[in-house]
């Protein structure tokens, strides 16, 4: 991970994972869906709470990758975090056919549902006002 960190860039970031593991990246979003609106509050809270430790961090995009089964994925999915990202597995997100943001896979939904977060009531591959 010290590698990683020592990279100037997050371009320079981004070409070290393609690199190393191509297929790792799967696609990404700028948002999740409004349908999920409380992770994106979620993502505020996080960037918050480092700004009030006076770390100043810039909200960057939702990053989907094919898993998390090496030890490296882990540690860059830790450094993207530490710069604004939101590294989740294909497994957990899907995007939006119409618009493209984040949406919880059903799988995901279901644990979601299980665990009496605040969803919607019914999944759709799409946001509700797509």
């Amino acid at each position: 991970m010290s590698q990683l960190s020592n990279l100037p860039t997050i371009k320079d970031v981004f070409d070290h994972i393609n690199d190393k593991y191509p297929n790792w990246i799967f696609c990404s979003s700028k948002s999740f869906s409004s349908d999920y609106d409380y992770l994106n509050k979620n993502w505020d809270m996080t960037l918050n709470s480092h700004r009030d430790k006076g770390i100043e961090i810039e909200k960057q995009k939702i990053i989907l990758v094919s898993g998390f089964n090496k030890d490296d994925y882990l540690s860059f999915a830790e450094v993207l975090t530490r710069v604004g990202f939101i590294v989740r597995s294909v497994d957990d997100f899907q995007l939006c056919s119409e618009c493209g943001l984040a949406l919880p896979t059903i799988s995901y939904y279901n644990k979601m549902k299980i665990n009496n977060m605040k969803i919607p009531h019914f999944w759709l591959s799409r946001c509700s006002n797509c």
